[in-house]
């Protein structure tokens, strides 16, 4: 019973964090969405998990009650041009839901990198914050491009397949693909603005990781020393 209750109260004291829920949301958009979209619910699916990501960003923000607020007004117009698309079959409500989703997710990468900088301990709930601002400015860009592709239909090669439901899923990924600047060169963006955003979301990725992942661990290097 005592090494049940050791491990209890470790996972009570990881989920305590700030951002543990957020990085706990985006694990989940890597890791199931992909099984998920098999079944054919790509789009539908792909809404869930932005919603659970959303409400984790909002939870992520509330330690500072006018970014809270101004989270919650963002989150109201995304979550109603997304689901309310649905209902009344209107896909300027869902380009209106990916607008406000740009400038919420924004708003949570800011305030969380300004929080990051203002550590000067590292904790497993930072670490969760540094690799959160990682994956949710992959996302942040991948809805970026979803926008372009939606307001200047052939942005991309290679984007459209036989699904046109799954153009949304294949953009999230080439966002990913761009960050970790991997660059298979299955989907190429054609025009100027996807080009440049592309550009800048590859040496953006690179920037991040060289310069606050590599401030976090000499913070974490400093504490272990006597």
């Amino acid at each position: 019973m005592k090494y049940f209750s050791i491990r209890f109260n470790f996972f009570q004291h990881i989920l305590r964090g700030e951002f543990t829920y957020l990085f706990i949301a985006l694990l989940m958009f890597f890791v199931l969405f992909p099984f998920l979209d098999e079944y054919h619910l790509g789009r539908f699916m792909l809404d869930i998990f932005l919603t659970l990501v959303l409400l984790a960003s909002i939870y992520a923000v509330a330690g500072r009650r006018p970014v809270l607020v101004a989270a919650i007004v963002l989150a109201v117009p995304f979550l109603a041009g997304t689901w309310l698309s649905y209902a009344l079959k209107m896909d300027s409500l869902r380009l209106m839901g990916s607008v406000f989703g740009v400038i919420l997710f924004a708003l949570t990468l800011v305030s969380i990198i300004g929080r990051i900088l203002q550590t000067t301990r590292v904790t497993a709930d930072t670490i969760y914050g540094g690799i959160s601002v990682y994956l949710l400015f992959g996302l942040l860009v991948g809805l970026l491009f979803i926008i372009l592709e939606t307001l200047q239909p052939g942005s991309f090669r290679n984007v459209v397949e036989h699904d046109a439901n799954n153009t949304n899923v294949r953009l999230f990924y080439y966002s990913f693909v761009t960050l970790t600047t991997l660059g298979y060169g299955d989907i190429v963006p054609l025009s100027p603005p996807t080009q440049m955003l592309s550009a800048l979301e590859a040496a953006s990725g690179q920037i991040y990781l060289a310069v606050l992942i590599a401030r976090l661990v000499g913070l974490h290097i400093n504490q272990r020393r006597p």
